[in-house]
């Protein structure tokens, strides 16, 4: 930015006027002749898609019977990470949607923090079945989820449990290491 053709109070300009009064007046378009743009759309439909699901939030006494309110019938695991993770996004402190949205995501974390541990147990049963399939939706869901509430890396409990899990990391005899080597 070029700070010389600025008007500030020390230069005065050609009209006489000093400082920030010294601009040019703009004139804003009139709300009648332009139609609102693609982004204002997509907010203001996501804004009316997600208003709904704060009502829950605000009413549920507990983290659990949150859960219970946003998907109050038997929801896949991807799809809970879907609703949560486009909450957790919309009840963010870049947008604040709402007047109450801090107690609102305080609530949301609480109840993100419950379906990390419905993963967990979601994770484990699919290992002992052996579903990789479903221990995949698991810790997806469960890292998409917690990365949006802020969660540290280090501190993700299902990749956690994943890495200790995989015989791989551990199981040395199996594993020839020097055939990397070319």
């Amino acid at each position: 930015m070029d700070f010389d053709d600025l008007p500030l109070p020390s230069k005065p300009t050609s009209t006489g006027k000093t400082g920030f009064f010294a601009l040019p007046m703009t004139t804003p378009m009139s709300s009648t002749s332009s139609k609102p743009g693609p982004y204002l759309l997509a907010y203001r439909q996501h804004h009316l898609a997600v208003l709904p699901l704060c009502l829950h939030l605000r009413s549920s006494p507990s983290p659990s019977s949150t859960l219970s309110l946003l998907f109050p019938t038997p929801t896949a695991l991807p799809k809970q990470a879907e609703v949560l993770l486009s909450l957790l996004l919309f009840l963010s402190p870049g947008i604040q949607p709402l007047r109450d949205w801090g107690f609102l995501r305080q609530a949301l974390l609480s109840a993100a923090d419950r379906f990390d541990s419905a993963c967990l147990v979601a994770f484990e049963k699919a290992d002992s079945r052996s579903d990789e399939e479903g221990m995949r939706d698991a810790a997806e869901s469960s890292w998409k989820v917690w990365e949006a509430g802020g969660g540290k890396r280090d501190q993700w409990e299902c990749g956690r449990v994943w890495v200790e899990k995989r015989e791989v990391f551990y199981e040395t005899s199996k594993w020839d290491p020097m055939e990397n080597i070319m």
